[in-house]
């Protein structure tokens, strides 16, 4: 018994120098913080708004809705930067359908066309506004930036300061945006039926009152979950070097089209001030 002691005791000796050390090695490796050299940023942006579909069907994009979340949502940036102290040369909106790169045709949804519903073939964007359409090397640019940026930013969802480098069309965007710093804006959101979120909602009282093991989902073909979403990511880069400078991802579930949900605020909670550090 004696000598199990010893072990342990060795054992929680040893475990604490192993930790210690780590611990040092990682206060060795900490990043410095970051000069923040943004001054003059444009803002550039694209929106989906979508209805989920059941049984596997890729949801149906709706194309006045993302028009609309547009409208309500992006604009908020450019005050919140300004109230930063940021100059802003640029601030516009891109298009709706950006990033969809599947093979698979996409269904659109357009409730200003009598209700009509039509495919296209992936690669988006859907649809373009006047800037992008008109103009285009900058609009070629947006939509790299748009497939590559947002894309990688979204899936590992950075919040700070990462030296990734990106080379693609720089020059077109620096030269007609002005700016040494361009954000990309992506607004993404799925919006439920009435009747799917009843059906939803029934779902869950049966799941309580029969049980767990009762599969109701299976059964009815009535999912348990059905919330409206509003996410938004914001990636800013160097239009010289490339470089990525800040990113953040931010996702509230409420209805995409409500006027009342201030999205960009919380997303642009930890965008620091001008002249502050990137990663303080």
């Amino acid at each position: 018994m004696k000598r199990w002691n010893a072990v342990l005791v060795c054992f929680l000796w040893l475990s604490i120098i192993v930790l210690s050390g780590c611990a040092g090695t990682n206060k060795k490796t900490v990043i410095k913080p970051v000069e923040n050299n943004m001054k003059k940023i444009a803002v550039i942006g694209e929106s989906k708004i979508y209805y989920p579909r059941r049984g596997g069907q890729s949801p149906v994009l709706d194309l006045e809705a993302s028009k609309k979340a547009m409208d309500i949502h992006f604009y908020d940036i450019e005050a919140i930067l300004k109230q930063r102290g940021y100059e802003i040369q640029y601030c516009k909106p891109a298009g709706v359908g950006y990033l969809y790169i599947n093979d698979e045709n996409l269904v659109v949804k357009d409730y200003g066309t009598d209700n009509s519903t039509w495919k296209i073939k992936g690669g988006g964007p859907v649809f373009e506004y006047m800037d992008v359409k008109e103009n285009k090397e900058f609009g070629r640019a947006v939509r790299r930036a748009f497939e590559h940026i947002t894309a990688e930013t979204n899936a590992k969802q950075y919040d700070s300061y990462l030296p990734l480098a990106y080379d693609f069309d720089l020059a077109a965007l620096r030269d007609f945006t002005k700016a040494d710093t361009v954000c990309f804006s992506s607004i993404t959101g799925n919006r439920y039926t009435e009747g799917r979120k009843a059906g939803a909602a029934l779902s869950q009282i049966g799941s309580i009152v029969l049980g767990p093991q009762i599969p109701i989902a299976r059964f009815t073909g009535i999912e348990m979950f059905a919330r409206d979403m509003v996410g938004s990511n914001l990636a800013c880069i160097d239009t010289s070097t490339g470089t990525l400078l800040w990113s953040a991802w931010q996702a509230i579930f409420d209805d995409p089209l409500n006027e009342k949900v201030d999205i960009m605020k919380k997303l642009l909670a930890s965008f620091p001030e001008r002249g502050k550090p990137l990663n303080p």
